[in-house]
């Protein structure tokens, strides 16, 4: 038995990023209105959600933009909004009877009224059905996982950023070893989708896997499935504790509620940070599948990104399936067919939102002299990080972030501030939720370049650069597990190198 592309899966035309078109005057009635923190800034990212009726009906959704907008076209009757935040409680705004071509106009400051995630006493319960204050733990974190998920399904204002992702396939041995590199292919759009699964109801008829004499077909939980009533209807959900590497995160698990005969379902886990209630990685595994492809332990993983501007995509994928012998005969497992991806950076306009600090591989039509070029380069700069970062404290992070900055030209600039910053922890005060943000700041040499060391690795890095009175949007990035660096260059819009005198 072969396996064919997974179109349900890895669809890489489609729309990876939940950023929308922008805010218009639309017909019929509007509202729209301005969502700030407590500290008067914008709360860029926040989904606003319109109800109706005594069962909160829901009649729209929507997210705002980098400058805290938000705009809902409704049908006329009551209204009302809440705001929905990672990390916080639900927190409702404004209500309005609206009628046939009203406009209102919303302003409110969100309160700091953070949710605690709590550490787990214990593991997922066997009961479907929990209460008390399991139940309440479970409900919690479920809410926290379900903001993100619905979030990277909203589209903001702030117009379509473009992104460049690379997509693979490789076959592998049972035990995940690679036969040989993949090649990968890369693709640029602002409507690329690497998970848009079949319906929720298709797939509780007729499950996550369909085989037959010639091929087998694997679908995988996109966002829609996850937050869809029928997912929710035939699967339990559970706590568990990260340990090791996930150490701080805690995990929803997610089981069938019942065995069915020949129907293949999922189970697996969506962890979250516990330091920032982040959704931040999914893994699963098929259940059901004979006892043959189980061997080949099939499942996938999905990482979750979150820009600084609320945007949340998927930056990283791979699902697994068991490769069997084709008939005749008794079908044997031989192996594991791979299929993954990973966005390497997000654009608006000229300024890069998000990056994977990686370079890209050299084409293979590159000239052997530039590809030796490039090497050697590369070689250099890892060299000077090294050297830069030898005076790091024993006990410090080891991760290092390393680039160059330039102006609007891209002519290098010297003596730009470049500051790396992450969120270590939090502490309340009363109910008042302070985060303890480390950071490290770093001048460029005079040929732009700079080494920032000591960086926190596996945790969501914000990076900026300032040069004079002008500064960068902030870059989201994250060093990799087992990378220690990561590189990317900043450019300063609105500034221009000086240009030496000529004597």
């Amino acid at each position: 038995m072969t396996h064919r592309t997974l179109r349900a899966v890895l669809l890489t035309l489609g729309a990876l990023l939940s950023a929308g078109l922008p805010l218009r005057r639309a017909e019929g009635q509007v509202v729209q209105g301005t969502l700030l923190r407590a500290d008067s800034t914008p709360a860029a990212g926040v989904i606003v959600v319109a109800v109706r009726g005594a069962r909160d009906s829901v009649l729209a959704r929507t997210m705002t933009n980098g400058s805290g907008r938000f705009a809902l076209t409704l049908t006329p009757g009551e209204v009302r909004l809440r705001a929905l935040r990672i990390g916080h409680h639900p927190f409702a705004f404004a209500a309005y009877t609206l009628s046939a071509g009203a406009r209102r106009e919303a302003r409110a400051v969100l309160p700091n009224d953070p949710i605690v995630l709590s550490a787990v006493t214990t593991e997922a319960s066997s009961s479907c059905r929990q209460s008390g204050t399991a139940g309440a733990q479970v409900a919690t974190v479920f809410e926290e996982v379900r903001k993100a998920l619905l979030a990277s399904t909203l589209k903001s204002g702030d117009g379509d950023p473009l992104a460049r992702l690379s997509v693979y396939e490789q076959a592998r041995s049972v035990g995940n070893r690679a036969f040989r590199e993949p090649t990968l292919e890369f693709q640029e759009g602002v409507t690329v989708k690497p998970f848009q699964s079949i319906k929720p109801d298709s797939l509780a008829k007729v499950g996550y896997m369909q085989p037959d004499s010639i091929a087998a077909l694997y679908h995988a939980p996109d966002a829609e499935v996850l937050l869809s009533e029928s997912f929710a209807s035939t699967h339990c959900l559970g706590l568990t504790e990260g340990k090791g590497e996930r150490a701080g995160w805690i995990g929803l698990t997610f089981r069938p509620q019942q065995f069915r005969r020949g129907y293949v379902d999922v189970r697996g886990t969506l962890w979250l940070d516990r330091a920032t209630n982040e959704l931040r990685r999914m893994q699963y595994t098929y259940d059901g599948l004979p006892i043959t492809m189980q061997r080949a332990e099939p499942g996938g993983d999905v990482e979750f990104t979150r820009l600084p501007d609320g945007i949340w995509f998927v930056s990283r994928w791979e699902i697994r399936m068991p490769r069997m012998t084709l008939p005749p005969g008794t079908p044997r497992l031989v192996g594991m067919w791979v299929k993954g991806g990973e966005v390497w950076w997000i654009k608006r306009g000229r300024d890069v939102l998000y990056t994977n600090g990686r370079v890209e591989p050299a084409p293979a039509k590159l000239a052997a002299a530039e590809e030796a070029a490039r090497a050697v380069a590369d070689s250099v700069n890892a060299r000077a990080a090294l050297e830069a970062c030898a005076t790091v404290p024993a006990g410090a992070p080891k991760g290092v972030v390393q680039g160059t900055v330039v102006d609007e030209r891209g002519t290098v600039l010297p003596d730009a501030v470049v500051t790396v910053e992450w969120q270590d922890s939090h502490a309340f005060a009363g109910r008042q939720l302070s985060w303890r943000t480390q950071g490290l700041s770093t001048i460029t040499a005079r040929d732009g370049t700079f080494a920032v060391c000591g960086v926190a690795e596996r945790q969501a890095l914000t990076v900026t650069a300032q040069y004079g009175g002008r500064k960068t949007p902030k870059v989201s990035t994250r060093i990799a597990e087992g990378a220690h660096a990561v590189r990317l260059d900043l450019r300063v819009a609105g500034v221009r190198a000086a240009v030496p005198r000529v004597p």
